[in-house]
């Protein structure tokens, strides 16, 4: 009976969970132009930028004065995470026919 309770609880978690959505534009309008804008306006500067082949490209921006290093860890997980994101809310957006985010 317990088991029972703590699956259907789960179940009934999961089942309710809202899924990830995106809002604004997939695309930094301007291109490196506009990140850097973009990173001054947040009292950062432009590292640089990724892209996500067709579907999205982002900035980079980091505090002043600290350098950006382009060989850690941490830094390559967490835009490894960002990428895995958009391309799952991708997927799933084509996948139901919205073709949005």
């Amino acid at each position: 009976m317990r088991k029972t309770i703590l699956v259907t609880s789960a179940l009934a978690l999961v089942l309710s969970a809202c899924a990830t959505s995106f809002t604004g534009e997939a695309h930094v309008e301007g291109g490196p132009s506009g990140c850097v804008a973009k990173c001054k306006r947040w009292g950062l500067e432009f590292a640089g930028m990724v892209a996500m082949g067709e579907y999205s490209d982002a900035c980079i921006c980091h505090v002043p004065g600290r350098a950006a290093t382009s060989s850690s860890d941490a830094d390559s997980a967490a835009v490894a995470g960002g990428a895995a994101g958009v391309w799952m809310q991708h997927q799933r957006s084509t996948s139901s026919g919205t073709g949005t985010y």
